[in-house]
């Protein structure tokens, strides 16, 4: 599915790609809180840093699409990306 040069492949798989990747964060920080790591304890990191991380992860799809020439999906994948982007800095800085 993910290998048409479609526009709304590209969107797909962005908002796939952030999503899981903020869930798979957030899980491994929360199971983390608590612990010893070198000597201190972990109080994880603020929510904002596992988001800019999950939108940073848009990377991958975009690099794929970018490799094997799909401009279209590169393109929905780019959109999704500056849309998380300019989201993110409305929820910090409001």
């Amino acid at each position: 599915m993910f290998k048409q040069n479609k526009f709304y492949i590209g969107v797909i798989a962005a908002m796939l790609t952030s999503s899981l990747a903020y869930f798979a964060l957030a899980w491994i920080d929360e199971s983390l809180r608590g612990m010893m790591i070198g000597g201190r304890n972990y109080y994880g990191v603020r929510q904002q840093f596992l988001i800019i991380l999950a939108i940073v992860s848009n990377l991958i799809p975009f690099n794929y699409y970018s490799r094997t020439g799909r401009t279209n999906a590169m393109r929905g994948t780019a959109l999704i990306t500056l849309l998380e982007g300019t989201a993110v800095v409305i929820y910090i800085f409001a």
